[in-house]
């Protein structure tokens, strides 16, 4: 009997350090980043209907994601020509939110509106 509850003992400390260890490597780590660097983006959007409107659903797009991914963060110098548009998120993001960034403009979705990343640019962090 006191082997069984001593073996039982020891396989949930077990079991505890195996869950505890497998935490620590997945989880998101965020890193601060210096207030004056940035993120350069750069995306392609394929518009299906009024092209004309291009310029106006690539911002929505844009200001949605970063609002959502990098909260801390804001968009500027955003900028629209043809299929292609780019802006800056400043302070720049870390690697977690820039995934997350780049997740949220190629899946949100405004009707009509599919992104692709084509870069992601940072600047001023080491």
């Amino acid at each position: 009997m006191i082997k069984t509850v001593a073996g039982l003992g020891a396989a949930a400390l077990v079991a505890v350090v195996v869950v505890l260890a497998l935490r620590e490597g997945t989880e998101t780590r965020h890193v601060a980043v210096p207030p004056d660097s940035h993120v350069d983006v750069t995306a392609t959007a394929s518009l299906r209907g009024a092209k004309h409107r291009t310029p106006e659903l690539t911002h929505a797009l844009a200001s949605v994601c970063v609002v959502e991914s990098v909260p801390t963060s804001t968009m500027r110098n955003f900028e629209s020509s043809d299929d292609e548009f780019t802006f800056q998120v400043v302070p720049a993001a870390d690697e977690p939110d820039r995934r997350q960034l780049r997740g949220c403009l190629q899946d949100f979705r405004i009707p009509g509106v599919l992104a692709t990343v084509d870069e992601m640019e940072v600047v001023g962090v080491d």
